[in-house]
């Protein structure tokens, strides 16, 4: 019998459907992938959970980027409302957080509910 190796990428789809989900989706997001989006009366919220380009199976980055666009636009395409990251919300700088296999992933899910509601919502709310 082969024993299967959870990789850091599974550990954070499973975060991002335990955790990142349920609170956006509570916020009236709708997921694509690893990007959700909520559209309002003038304006679409974005949210991407972004990996970093250098992650390996054992050590994996992430962070929170928001984007708040005229409705019927997309980020990345388009001229953008307003754009931030969850790191200068949260601590002044640039923010990542890190999955390694001594990582308890659910406790850093928790962290991340957290600072969805404190930090990334009322960035939307803002607009």
């Amino acid at each position: 019998m082969k024993l299967e190796t959870i990789t850091q990428q599974q550990r954070l789809k499973d975060i991002i459907k335990t955790n990142i989900a349920s609170v956006m989706k509570e916020a009236g997001f709708k997921k694509k992938g690893n990007w959700f989006n909520r559209q309002r009366q003038e304006n679409t919220d974005f949210l991407n959970v972004m990996s970093n380009r250098f992650n390996t199976k054992e050590d994996l980055d992430f962070t929170l980027e928001m984007h708040v666009m005229p409705n019927n636009k997309k980020p990345v395409y388009d001229k953008e409302i307003a754009s931030e990251r969850i790191g200068p919300l949260k601590t002044g700088k640039d923010n990542w957080y890190n999955l390694t296999p001594n990582i308890d992933s659910e406790k850093l899910g928790q962290e991340i509910e957290q600072d969805i509601s404190k930090y990334v919502l009322p960035f939307f709310n803002r607009y």
